[in-house]
Formats: structure tokens, sequence, C-alpha cells
């Protein structure tokens, strides 16, 4: 283990010898924030399409059919994740109702929990001084993360018990904490039961990366419990036993298919575009904005070290080890996304959360200050322009300038706090100009948040959803959609229980339910364009299209709703 020059041995055995509750104040005032972050007006936007109508579907048709192993959309069996997402979206849902906030509320929860395990890795790394809470601000206040953690994806979830999971592990070898080695099992289980063997697979990588890098296998051996491996086990496998049981082809698709090749970009049906190397990286920018700016600067800290006569510390080289990993694993693989760069944003609030730490206590040297100084300007004129070009599409009426709009309300905080924080910079307090930037991110999120519904949600369909519910008032009505069921699932979400399933017309290749069609019990949900004209002929229909369709639609329809890229159809009424 590399040894630690960093700080003196009074402040090491002070970090050991006081409790990981210790500045609980700071804590809880930092959590607080976070609350503000993530659960603001959280149901503000209605569900959008697709993916945030289809899990909340998921969960609600958990709750309807009183079904907690199998998960169905549309009644469909849908095997694609594991169910723990499902099942917290349900249990608000019966909580809270079946909204947009008891979906979103299991991810907000996830973020939440993310920054209070930053907030304890602080400790570690930071010792025990009041600089310790700056990594947690700097999650709390990161635009693109705290974005994704208000929305139904299983991305949150995952950062969530990851971060848990390496936190505790770091927990149980320093202390060599029992509790804290059932927790990382516990929270190892519940990333498995959040996204598969992805759950165990990123946090053993980078234990087990850090140990050779560090030459410290030693802090292995606290982690090797039975009853550890048990408890995971007991919390993990029942629910995999019981959809094979249920479901023959449930191994091969959700183990080989969903995992193996789909990181291969082999998966079937295939459903995602190939993206380029370097679309993770881009995604920790993005995810991580506005404290992305000073990755170069981060970078010159820690390559500065050895010319001060320093050594990375084992907490900063298991930091890294925890952000470099799960960046390189995906940027190796064939399906890249940037979102799935969720789990890397957590060790990156440590490792700038270390940066602003050491700039506010004078560490490093003037070059040091010239690069965060310098990345602070770049910055600000880099977000000024787009805040301008932002104002100049405003006015349209279009989803696209509905987003302008928001964004140019919602960040002329952050465009404040840079400037504040680039004028402070230059003279010479940075530690000052770090905060007006945690400032104005925290601001410009609780601006969106609070400011959200007064722009139509472009991406939500629950208008349309909700003329079809008084369209079907007076009798009975069948509902269709036209292509793949996720492209309109916000549509599905918002239609009344008697309503669904809805019809899909040439819909099942390539989609997200294609497997579950093969089920002959379900076949009947989708149909083709002669399908359609026979039930149209016989039923009223409701039916929902792109704009313009793909196709020529039956006779006797007409538009009585058009809203952004789509049209709804109807053969009776006006």
């Amino acid at each position: 283990m590399a040894p630690s020059t960093e700080s003196d041995a009074a402040t090491q055995d002070a970090v050991r010898a006081r409790p990981w509750f210790s500045g609980w104040r700071a804590g809880a005032l930092i959590v607080a924030l976070a609350a503000v972050m993530f659960l603001l007006r959280l149901g503000a936007e209605p569900l959008t399409s697709p993916n945030e109508g289809l899990y909340a579907e998921a969960a609600r048709e958990m709750v309807e059919g009183h079904d907690l192993i199998v998960p169905h959309i549309n009644s469909v069996v849908y095997f694609e994740k594991p169910p723990l997402l499902y099942w917290l979206a349900a249990a608000a849902m019966v909580v809270f109702g079946e909204n947009a906030m008891a979906a979103r509320l299991p991810s907000a929860l996830a973020g939440i929990a993310s920054v209070y395990f930053v907030l304890l890795m602080g400790g570690f790394l930071l010792g025990p001084r009041p600089a310790r809470s700056l990594p947690a601000i700097v999650l709390a206040t990161s635009l693109g993360f705290v974005i994704m953690a208000r929305q139904v994806m299983f991305d949150a979830l995952l950062c969530a018990t990851i971060t848990a999971s390496l936190v505790l592990f770091w927990m149980a070898s320093e202390r060599k904490s029992r509790a804290a080695v059932y927790g990382m099992y516990a929270a190892l289980a519940l990333g498995v039961m959040t996204k598969g063997l992805m759950g165990l697979l990123l946090p053993a990588m980078v234990i087990v990366v850090y140990c050779a890098v560090a030459r410290d296998w030693a802090r292995l051996k606290p982690i090797a419990s039975l009853g550890g491996i048990a408890l995971f086990l007991a919390l993990a496998v029942p629910w995999h036993v019981a959809a094979a049981l249920r479901n023959h082809d449930f191994l091969w698709f959700y183990f080989v298919n969903e995992h193996v090749m789909r990181y291969l970009a082999k998966r079937w049906p295939y459903d995602f575009p190939r993206q380029r190397a370097w679309v993770p990286a881009l995604g920790v920018i993005y995810l991580a904005m506005p404290w992305s700016v000073l990755l170069p600067a981060f970078g010159y800290y820690v390559r500065s070290l050895p010319r001060r006569g320093l050594r990375l510390r084992p907490e900063l080289i298991f930091v890294l080890c925890w952000a470099l990993v799960p960046l390189l694993f995906f940027t190796l693989s064939k399906s890249r996304t940037a979102y799935y760069m969720l789990p890397v944003i957590p060790p990156f609030a440590l490792l700038v959360g270390s940066l602003w730490a050491a700039i506010a206590e004078g560490a490093g040297d003037p070059s040091l200050r010239r690069w965060v100084t310098g990345s602070l300007l770049v910055t600000f004129l880099i977000v000024f322009a787009a805040w301008v070009w932002a104002s100049t599409l405003m006015g349209g009426g279009d989803r696209g300038s509905d987003r302008a709009e928001l964004a140019f309300v919602s960040c002329s905080f952050l465009v404040v706090g840079l400037a504040a924080a680039v004028v402070i910079a230059f003279r010479g307090r940075l530690g000052t100009a770090l905060s007006c930037l945690a400032v104005g991110s925290a601001l410009a999120l609780t601006t969106a948040s609070v400011v959200v519904n007064r722009w139509p949600a472009g991406d939500s369909l629950q208008q349309m959803a909700q003329l079809t519910n008084r369209l079907a008032a007076g009798g009975e009505v069948t509902v269709v959609v036209d292509n793949r069921l996720e492209m309109n699932s916000s549509f599905v979400f918002y239609l009344d229980q008697q309503l669904r399933p809805v019809r899909v017309v040439e819909g099942r290749r390539g989609g997200d339910l294609e497997f579950g069609s093969l089920d002959p019990a379900v076949r009947g949900l989708f149909l083709s364009n002669g399908d359609l004209r026979r039930l149209a002929s016989t039923r009223r229909v409701v039916l929902l299209t792109d704009d313009p369709p793909r196709y020529q639609r039956p006779p006797g329809f007409h538009t009585i709703m058009r809203y952004r890229t789509d049209i709804l159809w109807a053969n009776f009424g006006p």
C-alpha cells in the first residue's frame, strides 16, 4: 500500500478515531440540499416516452395484476431488466397513486442515497475537517446527474447500489466492521436485482483493480464472509429461480441475450444505434456539468504530486479506480450510451471535491490555480454563448423552443454563478469561486423544477391519452397504436384501465416487446394493416400514429388531435 504523505499522522489517527457519523450537522444539511434537488416538484412534468412510460407501465401492471415475479407491459412479458425498480415504483404507486411522482420516487431516493454515501466516503478521503462535505455538494449540484435521477430509469438505482457497495467495502476494510460487510453484500444483491450482473461485475472489477494497482490485497480479507455471501444469494437468487420456472426461455434471454450479447451489440432484437467510442467520456462530461470543467485542473493536480514529493493516498487510488474502471468497461463495449456512465459520477464528485478542498486550504502551486481559473473562464464563455443562443430559439411554439426557453430561464442562475466565480477566481479566492459555482448550479436546478410545467411536455402523450379517455366514456372503444409500443409508452400509461391492453399495428418486430410477443396468448394484440382495417369496420377505434403516418389509414378515420409529431385518429364522433 502506498504511503500517505498528504496528511500527517495525527490527522490519520483522527480519521480512524472519529465515528463515521461525525459532523452530523453538516451531513444533515447536505442531505437536505440533496432532497431539494431530487424531490422538489418531482411529478410536475408528466411521464415521457419511451423509457419513463415503459418502466412505469410495468410497475403499474404489477399493482393491477398482483404478479411480482414476471413483469408485463401491455400484458406482454418483459424480461429485459430485473424487477427491483418495478417493485419500488409499484409500492410508491400503492401509497401515492398511479402518477409521475410515484413512478419517479425510487430514482430520486436513490440519488439522495448516492449523495449520502459520497458524504461518508468524503470522510475517508479528506479526513475529519469541514472540507469532507465538498464531494457530496458536488454530486448534489451536478446537473446531468440530478436530471437523470429525476426520471424513471434503472441507472440512478444502479448507481446508488454500486456507490453503497464500494463505500461499504472501504469501510469494512478500514474499520473491520461486520455490519459494513453485510451492508456491502446486501448492496451488491440489490444491484443485481436492479440491472442484472452489472450490479456485481462493476464493483468487483473496481475492487480487484484497486488491490492490484495498490498491491493492497489484504483489504479483501475482511470481506471474505460466508454470512455475507449467504445474504447476497438469499437476496439475489430467488427471483431469478422463480422467473426461470415461470418461463423456459428466461435463462437464455436474460443472461445470454441481455448481458453478453447486449455488451457485444449482438442482442436480439437489435434496437439501439452503434455509438462512437468517445460517447462514454462525453457522458461523464454531460452528467457532471458544471463540475466537469475542473477535469483538466484535477489532472494537473494529480500529475503535480510527484514533483512536490507526494504520493497518492490509498483512498485516492481507490476512487481513481472507481472512476476509471467503469469508464473503460463501457468504452470497450459495443453498445455505448451516455447515461450508462451515471455510476462514474459519484467517484468523479469525490475527485473534484478533493481538488476543491485542496484549493480551499491553500494547497497546490500557482499553476494549479491558473488551471482552475482558466477552466472557469472558458466554461463561462461557453455557457454564456449557449445561453444567448437559447434566447434566440424561444417563441417558436415547438418542442425545441419550449426546451430552449426552459434552459434559458433556469440556467440564468448558472450564468450568474459562473460569472461571479470567474471574477472571484481572478482575485485569488478560488474556494469562494467554487462555492459560487455550486450555488449557481443549485439555483438552476431548483428553478427548473419550479417552472417546468409552464411549458408543454414535448415527449409526453398525456394529453392525447386524456382525450382518448373522454372519448371512450360514452361506450366501448378499442385503442390502437401504430409502430413500436415503447415509442408511445406515456400514452399507454395515462389510459384508463378499461382501455388497456392496446392493440399494436406493425410494432412487433424490433421492439422491446418482441420476445414477449411470441407468447400465443398475446399474439392477438399485434395487428397487421389488414387486421386494423377489419377491426375498424366493426368497432369504434381510436388510433395513434406518427405525423405523418407510415401507412394509409383505413376508411372512415379522421384527425381529432395533433401534438408535436403524433396524430390521434378516430372512426367515430366529431
